[in-house]
């Protein structure tokens, strides 16, 4: 949804997305840059070999999940399944391991915050059924 010469309903894109998974398709998302280090400018970065492997990993069905309860429905790998792979990847990307921890979950609820808004006043108003989907799901406990 991040198309910046949207001529279009933003709400259609999400209908289609929304058919997609209905469809059984699955998603996974991961950072490939860095993860909060101190600070939103110090990351532990990710090397590109690093992100290679996980998304063979995740391609090959080869990671367990566990449930993230930052962000219900939502799951990270778990800590022996990714271990295999990338050792030393659970303990440096966890992002309850995080130095910093307050500024850290201060940050991503504003985040979150700051999608929610712009979801809220979007032409998604038009389809309140499908806008109350998404801002529940961008619910996070913090």
């Amino acid at each position: 949804f991040a198309n910046p010469f949207r001529v279009y309903e933003l709400w259609k894109d999400v209908e289609s997305f929304a058919k997609v998974f209905e469809n059984g398709a699955v998603c996974y998302c991961f950072n490939s840059v860095g993860l909060w280090k101190s600070s939103d400018e110090e990351l532990n970065k990710i090397p590109l070999q690093t992100s290679l492997t996980l998304q063979t990993c995740i391609l090959t069905d080869q990671l367990q999940w566990e449930a993230w309860d930052l962000l219900p429905g939502s799951e990270i790998p778990t800590k022996a399944s990714i271990e295999a792979h990338l050792p030393g990847f659970y303990d440096t990307y966890n992002p309850a391991k995080v130095e910093n921890l307050d500024a850290y979950l201060e940050l991503f609820k504003d985040r979150f915050e700051q999608r929610r808004d712009f979801l809220q006043n979007s032409d998604l108003q038009e389809k309140p059924e499908l806008l109350s989907k998404l801002i529940a799901a961008l619910k996070i406990k913090a």
